[in-house]
């Protein structure tokens, strides 16, 4: 299956959407740049769990049901190497409801080099 640009850098998952935005510029005679990213999307069922400290040990993690839900799993980088003006950003923007979400992001830099990552992973519970 072939996507075109937009679908690369978009995947949506039931009602929620991850955007994946990459950019890379350096100046200079021997400047490069470079981007990649990937999306994966993974339906499958989850069990919910309502966990209280507080309760007796027993009574901590009470099994809630079990719902279908989509994994997303996003990351980038970027990198651009010149002589001057190297700039770079790797950035990841859920749309959507989504019941979970962790992301990172990290950026190196010298004066002639730089390198822009990003991670995320969320759950997005799919209503039936």
């Amino acid at each position: 299956m072939a996507l075109n640009d937009e679908q690369l850098d978009l995947i949506t998952a039931g009602n929620t959407s991850v955007a994946l935005d990459l950019f890379a510029f350096a100046q200079g005679r021997n400047a490069t740049t470079s981007t990649e990213g990937s999306l994966r999307t993974a339906r499958t069922t989850i069990l919910r769990v309502a966990i209280d400290p507080i309760a007796p040990e027993v009574a901590r993690g009470p099994l809630l049901g079990a719902s279908l839900a989509d994994l997303i799993f996003a990351s980038g980088q970027a990198k651009a190497i010149g002589d001057s003006n190297v700039q770079c950003s790797a950035t990841i923007e859920p749309v959507g409801e989504l019941a979970f979400i962790t992301q990172a992001s990290v950026k190196a830099a010298t004066a002639t080099s730089v390198t822009c990552s990003c991670t995320a992973f969320a759950i997005a519970l799919i209503a039936q």
